[in-house]
Parts: C-alpha cells; sequence; structure tokens
C-alpha cells in the first residue's frame, strides 16, 4: 500500500493491515503514531508474516483447495 493509501487507512481506523509488496509479508498495527510494523496479527495472534508467506509461496505450486486445508489445519492446531 502506499503511503497516501495507509494515511486513508489510519483516518478510516483500520486496526491491522497485511501487506504484500516486493514478494514480501508485512503485518501493520495502528497505533497513535501511524502504521508500525509487527512480527504477529493482533486479531489472530498464532499469525506471523513469515505464515502468511508460506500460505503465499503454497499458492504458487498448490491449488487453491490445498492452501484452504493447510490454513485449517494450523488453525486447528493452534486451538
Amino acid at each position: 500500500a502506499s503511503d497516501n493509501k495507509l494515511v486513508i487507512y489510519q483516518a478510516l481506523g483500520i486496526p491491522e493491515l497485511w501487506i504484500y509488496r516486493k514478494g514480501q509479508v508485512e503485518i501493520l498495527q495502528l497505533q497513535p503514531s501511524g502504521f508500525v510494523e509487527s512480527d504477529r496479527s493482533s486479531a489472530f495472534p498464532s499469525i506471523t508474516p513469515e505464515q502468511l508467506q508460506n500460505w503465499i509461496t503454497m499458492r504458487e505450486t498448490a491449488t487453491d483447495l490445498t492452501v484452504v486445508r493447510a490454513v485449517r489445519q494450523f488453525c486447528q492446531s493452534e486451538e
């Protein structure tokens, strides 16, 4: 997301963004000073940028259904 879009998301009070840019995933969380990079999701604490990147990479060679199953399996193992 461009910095202009981040300002819009900030004004709307969006608490968290998952951004894919330059081939990498970033999790950004809204703070009083603006968005800052985080090492995990506040909405889904077991989700890290690395885990999101794994699923994106998996999608390059697998079907949507395979990725959905992997996400479900991950979520069930975290319960």
